[in-house]
């Protein structure tokens, strides 16, 4: 009788752990490894993005963080649709500014940090501004500061066609 009662508990036993265990690996399972980001951008760009607020005003909307893939940009399917796929995949920019009717693409703002001295990244940059160049989206990079000059900003972006021509 002791050992019928032995067993039984031994066998309790198992099967609690392996339920403990089942419980362990489905809460695992529903817990993602992902966390809420503390902010979209940095101080930098936060600071800049509040100015550029101040000058475009009601006139665009600005999307910061943008993927270029979300920029009208399609690569035809074929043979190389994932080769050209992935050259943008991944890769965003500072600012967009849109249209405010047709919420299509005006002008693209690169927000330059030292970053942007570096070899890798001005390959990047070049490929982006090739890019845009070649879709007909204005882009133009603007060196971080401490303090921005509101009215050369608002020369780049609704200034002249030379104005335009030499930040390209």
């Amino acid at each position: 009788m002791d050992q019928l009662f032995i067993w039984l508990l031994i066998i309790v036993a198992i099967i609690s752990f392996w339920k403990y265990i089942e419980h362990i690996i489905q809460t695992k399972e529903k817990t993602l490894a992902y966390k809420k980001r503390d902010y979209l951008m940095t101080k930098a760009e936060i600071e800049f993005f509040h100015v550029l607020e101040s000058i475009v005003r009601d006139q665009y909307y600005i999307v910061p963080q943008l993927p270029i893939s979300k920029i009208a940009l399609t690569v035809a399917r074929g043979k190389d649709y994932y080769m050209y796929s992935n050259k943008i995949d991944r890769k965003t920019v500072d600012f967009v500014l849109f249209n405010k009717e047709s919420f299509s693409p005006v002008m693209v703002i690169e927000l330059d940090d030292s970053s942007h001295d570096n070899e890798k990244r001005r390959t990047r940059d070049n490929f982006v501004d090739d890019l845009m160049k070649n879709i007909g989206l204005k882009i133009v990079h603007i060196k971080t500061a401490y303090t921005y000059n509101p009215e050369e900003i608002t020369n780049l972006i609704f200034g002249t066609e030379n104005n335009k021509n030499k930040e390209n």
